[in-house]
């Protein structure tokens, strides 16, 4: 796994997010951590690629990028990741 914040048992990196806006944090752990790192919500790892480069797709199929959390609480982040990886 790429480096990441530390968080909280069970909550993981929950209380460091504003979850309708997560991009500056993002910001904050990107220039901490780099262009790929990890964080964690409620025991769900989620990595991201901040730059659309750095995606490979060995397939050469379309990139699809999904978002695999089922609480509705965090449903804004599939959105916010688009626009993450989409700024270069």
């Amino acid at each position: 796994m790429p480096p990441g914040p530390r968080g909280w048992p069970l909550f993981g990196n929950l209380l460091q997010l504003d979850l309708n806006n997560p991009l500056p944090q993002f910001a904050i752990w990107r220039e901490k951590f780099g262009k790929i790192f990890k964080f964690n919500l409620m025991g769900q790892n989620c990595v991201v690629v901040s730059l659309m480069r750095m995606v490979h797709v060995p397939t050469g199929r379309p990139i699809t990028i999904t978002n695999r959390i089922n609480s509705s609480h965090f449903g804004n982040l599939r959105t916010h990741s688009r626009m993450l990886l989409s700024k270069t």
